[in-house]
């Protein structure tokens, strides 16, 4: 594997940032022979981020900020100093602790390429002959790459140069730290965090019934941290009447992704439109990871690195992955916005999306591996759909047979304990 900007070659696949020039591979392409870049191409991944037409001035205004030598608290909290630096009417910088820029530690600024580029002062690097740059995203999943769970703490670059590179920059919260040395063995660390606020694009193409269809929408990093620290002691929910309290089919960016898939759907999008509501599902379905597990190991713990987390949907939309309540709870938000009726499906270990539709004839085909699940509530039945089936669609009302072929249905047929079946989601 060979850094796509110097065609330095990395010691180890699981390489993060190039130990030549410092570009970050995670965020860029990291390839397996090495071909100098044209000048004037641009790189590009699954989340972009628009270059600002204003990069000039950014250079101009450089962005000075310093830090004691004190490590980083674990949290942000609201009495920690902090100082905005606007990058445009859109996006700007939150800088902290030796980043802030009366301390005159850091220049933080773009260059050329869109890139953000941490320096350190040339005066306090003057001092030293090595720095240690640890660079930590604070929203980075947990999992690692062989499927082991290892809490996620950064990456460490070993530098002679007293800058880091951020190769293809999205927005996000940034905790980093340089460690100084001297030929004489003299150490000082520097340390902050730095927030880039901006938009997030997020681009889809999936397959359906032998169309191909793409969406994109657009939402801003604060909207997604407003999600990330609510209720952040209270992801593990017991009650499982809470749970339709995530599905937030109000929100902004639900609403639009909502009115995205109206638009793409070359059918009818009529509210109930039994054919409308499985090619949501299967949206769904095709378009959001399920994290990695093991027999172990459940897969919020790979994702969040806890063992039981209930994301909202731009959470998930965020990560483009969540386990059964995390795509269900999307899905529901999803259905709602579109005027659906709408309910999150629970039984044990497992969670599923609920939808009320009339005049729906689905059949099974495969009855030994398959259960036609749905319940009638009030005046409407509702029928489940599996969120979880990846790169795959299954229309609503098909649901696998749990273990050995031991059916669902009886936790929504009432002779269960009333904690599982449906439970519905109050369109206002």
């Amino acid at each position: 594997m060979f850094c796509p900007i110097c065609g330095k070659e990395a010691s180890s696949e699981y390489d993060k940032f190039c130990s030549n020039c410092g570009s970050r591979f995670d965020f860029g392409i990291a390839v397996n022979t090495y071909t100098p870049p044209i000048p004037t191409q641009k790189k590009s991944n699954g989340v972009k981020f628009a270059v600002v037409a204003v990069i000039a001035i950014l250079l101009a205004v450089a962005i000075l900020g310093v830090m004691g030598s004190s490590l980083l608290d674990d949290n942000k909290s609201s009495e920690r100093e902090s100082v905005h630096v606007y990058i445009d009417e859109k996006s700007y910088f939150n800088l902290y602790d030796d980043f802030i820029p009366d301390k005159d530690i850091f220049i933080v600024s773009f260059n050329n390429e869109g890139q953000i580029v941490f320096d350190l002062n040339a005066e306090i690097a003057a001092e030293y002959d090595t720095f240690d740059w640890k660079f930590v995203d604070t929203n980075h999943t947990y999992y690692t790459g062989d499927y082991w769970y290892v809490k996620y703490v950064g990456e460490t670059l070993h530098k002679t140069e007293p800058k880091l590179t951020y190769l293809i920059p999205v927005p996000g919260e940034f905790d980093i730290s340089v460690e100084c040395r001297n030929a004489d063995g003299r150490v000082q660390i520097y340390a902050g965090s730095v927030d880039y606020y901006g938009t997030i694009t997020k681009d889809y193409t999936w397959p359906y019934k032998s169309s191909q269809y793409s969406v994109s929408i657009s939402f801003s990093l604060e909207d997604y941290i407003k999600y990330k620290e609510k209720d952040a002691n209270r992801r593990n929910v017991t009650n499982y009447n809470r749970t339709k309290d995530f599905v937030t089919f109000d929100d902004p960016t639900v609403k639009i992704l909502a009115e995205k898939l109206k638009g793409a759907y070359t059918g009818n999008t009529q509210t109930g439109d039994v054919g409308f509501a499985n090619f949501i599902l299967g949206f769904v379905q095709y378009c959001y990871d399920y994290p990695p597990y093991t027999s172990t190991l459940v897969a919020d713990k790979y994702q969040y690195g806890v063992d039981e987390y209930f994301a909202y949907p731009l959470e998930t939309i965020f990560y483009g992955m969540g386990d059964c309540e995390d795509t269900a709870i999307l899905a529901a938000a999803l259905y709602t916005a579109l005027g659906y009726d709408a309910a999150i499906g629970l039984v044990p270990s497992h969670a599923m999306v609920g939808v009320a539709l009339k005049n729906y004839n689905v059949t099974n085909t495969q009855p030994s591996s398959y259960d036609i699940i749905s319940q009638v509530i009030g005046d409407s039945t509702y029928y489940a759909g599996e969120t979880t089936i990846e790169k795959m669609t299954r229309d609503l009302g098909i649901i696998d047979k749990q273990g050995m072929f031991d059916s669902y249905s009886k936790y929504f047929d009432g002779s269960e304990s009333s904690r599982y079946g449906f439970y519905l989601v109050t369109s206002s």
